[in-house]
């Protein structure tokens, strides 16, 4: 799956494509030079197309919220985990990530329009 968007950035726009990619364990592609698989779920492979390089910081900015790439996984499962409604479902899928936008216009009119009822657009 890929995810495409243009980005409105300080200095210029710029495209963003993001594709879904998994990684094999078993035949340590991705691994390090030890040989040992580096990661077991799928990857984020970004790329940036950018009109000035100057932009470069806050379209990495952008993409990082609006994958969630800050929060610590760990303490949220831990955190969620704890909940007895949530547990199951934090075990079926850990460090699952919430969402967010690359552009603070956008999570305006996102919230505005799921007020009002996404349905009747």
């Amino acid at each position: 799956r890929t995810y495409r968007r243009t980005l409105r950035l300080p200095v210029g726009t710029g495209i963003v494509a993001v594709e879904e990619t998994h990684h094999d364990a078993t035949t340590g592609t991705g691994a390090g030079s030890s040989g040992e698989a580096l990661h077991r779920g799928g990857w984020l492979d970004a790329r940036l197309h950018l009109t000035d390089l100057r932009d470069l910081t806050t379209a990495v900015r952008r993409l990082r919220r609006l994958f969630d790439l800050d929060a610590d996984p760990y303490a949220v499962d831990e955190r969620l985990g704890a909940d007895p409604r949530l547990a199951p479902l934090v075990a079926a899928r850990p460090g699952l990530r919430s969402p967010g936008t690359a552009d603070p216009d956008e999570f305006a009119v996102r919230a505005l329009v799921g007020r009002e009822g996404a349905g009747r657009l």
